[in-house]
């Protein structure tokens, strides 16, 4: 439970700042994008303002017994028997169809629900500002408008296409096409459901997302950042400028690599395998797998054909907090994703003192700098298997190079990337659409 700050983030006339962040999940268990919409309002709470949460009733239970005193400020859209009809109807459809069913119904009648109670709560509370962190496709339609408050929406994150030399390898001439259509047919949809051209201020985590932003969204637009860290898993990981244990040993022991994510075929993960094979020939060496999916059978097959069973272990599944022991006792952090918009993940690596060798595509090149890893630039498949090699087995033999990134990975995510930060430049945002001055952070309880 958060203690009740002392100072409350306030307009020039005193009044509290009252957000109300709006979201189809807020959770720190479902993973992926869930976890946004639940930190901003832990954050802004722990930053002064009167933050409100309104979001959907599967994550009730969880969020009942973490946030303590605060739940007070959370509000749950329960199902309607349209909600129940749409899932039953879902349960006949083969998997990827089912998956799209539910966004285009649930997903929507949730988000018409959502909006409904902004504009209860708008009305009850004087809400200032009302934010929706997700979904952060800049394609999907919102249907938070006409609350009441301005209306902020993201950091939004996407618009990503393959790299050309392996974009035929992922996508068909069919698929591809496919893809250009239904991005059209978004542009029409966006005016009959039009909360993104209608909000008061889109943010985007990069100039490819705001490229892909709809054409008619006429609010100002602003870069922050998607993802962020929080300063307990940053103190409790790693320490800023001094120097790392396991880095500090001889230059030819077994060092180890680690991914960390979903085993699906554009996270590029036959692409490690293979150069695993290659850094073998070179220095002793394991990868160690923690994630699971579609492609785990495949890559399995291919760790026995090229003879990497005592040097590639997975482990399937790894609850969050594992996967950080697992990263302080490794070596080098290495993703080798072909379409990774966002890559929270090398941040998490990165605040647990861990080198990262990382494909120079995507989200991962807005995080990483080569003062804390090594971009690999994804030119074709061969290619990128030896280029990838060739800067593990460089960092298998440099231990203090390892050190050297290491350190500087934990002050480049402790000075960018916290939740500090984010709130930081968020506050800025909602003082400029106020058009008010807002006060500096509290001390956090």
């Amino acid at each position: 439970m958060h203690a009740e700050p002392t100072q409350r983030s306030s307009g020039d006339d005193g009044a509290p700042l009252r957000v109300l962040v709006v979201a189809e999940n807020a959770s720190d268990r479902m993973g992926g994008e869930a976890v946004l919409p639940l930190h901003y309002f832990r954050e802004l709470r722990r930053a002064g303002v009167e933050a409100w949460l309104i979001t959907h009733e599967r994550v009730a239970p969880e969020l009942r017994e973490s946030l303590g005193g605060d739940i007070e400020f959370v509000r749950f859209v329960e199902d309607t028997w349209l909600h129940r009809a749409a899932y039953r109807i879902g349960r006949m459809f083969p998997s990827q169809i089912e998956l799209a069913w539910y966004a285009l119904t649930l997903g929507t009648l949730t988000q018409i629900r959502l909006r409904r109670m902004a504009i209860e709560l708008h009305r009850e509370r004087g809400i200032d500002i009302v934010h929706q962190p997700t979904p952060v496709a800049p394609k999907a339609p919102s249907w938070i408008f006409g609350v009441g408050a301005p209306v902020v929406i993201g950091p939004m994150n996407g618009g990503m296409v393959y790299p050309g030399g392996f974009a035929r390898l992922y996508e068909s001439r069919l698929t591809a096409a496919a893809v250009r259509v239904l991005r059209g047919l978004s542009q029409a949809l966006h005016v009959i459901v039009p909360g993104k051209l209608l909000a008061t201020r889109l943010l985007v985590a990069n100039e490819r997302t705001r490229q892909a932003l709809p054409l008619l969204a006429r609010g100002r637009v602003t870069q922050i950042v998607e993802n962020g860290i929080l300063e307990n898993e940053v103190g409790s990981t790693a320490s800023a400028g001094n120097p790392l244990e396991k880095q500090d040993d001889a230059s030819q022991r077994e060092i180890q690599f680690l991914y960390v994510g979903r085993l699906v075929d554009w996270k590029g993960v036959d692409y490690l395998i293979r150069a695993v094979a290659a850094v073998r020939e070179q220095t002793p060496c394991r990868l160690v797998i923690a994630g699971d999916g579609t492609e785990r059978a495949m890559l399995e097959r291919l760790v026995a054909e090229l003879g990497l069973q005592s040097n590639v272990e997975f482990l399937g599944f790894t609850p969050r907090a594992e996967c950080f022991a697992l990263m302080r006792r490794s070596d080098v952090f290495v993703l080798s994703s072909l379409r990774e918009c966002g890559g929270a993940v090398v941040l998490e690596a990165m605040a647990n003192g861990l080198p990262v060798i990382a494909t120079d595509w995507g989200g991962p090149a807005d995080y990483l700098d080569a003062s804390c890893g090594i971009l690999v630039p994804p030119t074709e498949p061969e290619r990128f298997v030896r280029d990838l090699a060739e800067a593990m087995t460089a960092l298998a033999r440099e231990p203090e190079r390892r050190r050297a990134l290491s350190e500087a990975g934990v002050r480049r995510v402790t000075t960018e990337f916290t939740w500090s930060k984010k709130i930081e430049d968020v506050l800025a945002v909602y003082s400029s659409v106020l058009g008010r001055e807002l006060p500096a952070l509290c001390e956090k309880s």
